[in-house]
């Protein structure tokens, strides 16, 4: 009878300790977007390189590793003469509409969080 009403508190003690963590990952997931309790490897593909005409930037978007966390400042390095024609936000993310003097419409994707570069969209007329 003793060993059932340990097992009992064990069980129950974990119950409370899994809904616990339960309700943290959902309280992130929340408020981050991105946050995952494990990174299993099946995540986002790789960006590639497009291989239409050069994107806008004057550079490469820094390494994760080397954004600045909580920038106030980024420089895009659109090309001159690039026209912003819109901005949007949504999801964590900052979404900008550019067109370039060729005529070329592309999306910048930034996250708001920290600045990067997530990716270049080409849009296609």
């Amino acid at each position: 009878m003793k060993a059932l009403k340990t097992l009992i508190a064990v069980m129950g003690i974990l119950i409370v300790g899994l809904m616990t963590v339960l309700g943290y990952g959902l309280y992130r997931k929340g408020t981050d977007p991105d946050f995952r309790f494990f990174d299993l490897g099946g995540g986002t593909p790789e960006t590639t390189t497009p291989t239409g005409p050069t994107p806008p930037l004057a550079g490469t978007p820094p390494a994760a590793d080397t954004a600045p966390q909580g920038f106030a400042t980024r420089d895009l390095g659109l090309a001159p003469g690039a026209e912003v024609r819109e901005i949007a936000a949504a999801d964590g993310r900052l979404y900008i509409h550019v067109r370039l003097p060729s005529g070329l419409e592309q999306i910048l994707v930034l996250n708001t969080a920290d600045g990067r570069i997530l990716g270049i969209v080409n849009v296609n007329r």
